[in-house]
């Protein structure tokens, strides 16, 4: 801890660095929010016009909800899902 302090101290670009970096995220606030601003008024006039597929295309852009499928799945006997490749081989092998 010690050794990152005094090299800190002789580093004088250590605020140049940090100031950059202060920068850039602000830049990039700014883009997200006129991202935002800009599909919030594509949904607007898409509203307006009635057309509903893209209003809907972008909430769905804009919404940070995932969702998270699993991919193709089979029950085995005992009523448990199974998602892996190799288990669900193994269950077909020995129903046939």
């Amino acid at each position: 801890m010690q050794q990152r302090a005094i090299e800190r101290k002789r580093n004088p670009n250590g605020e140049e660095h940090r100031n950059a970096a202060k920068k850039v995220k602000k830049a990039l606030r700014n883009a997200r929010r006129k991202w935002y601003r800009e599909v919030l008024n594509q949904t607007e006039e898409a509203q307006s016009r009635g057309d509903y597929k893209t209003v809907y295309a972008n909430i769905k852009k804009v919404s940070k909800k995932k969702i998270n499928k699993p991919g193709i799945g089979i029950k085995d006997p005992s009523g448990n899902m199974i998602y892996e490749k190799k288990e669900m081989a193994e269950l077909l092998c020995r129903v046939v």
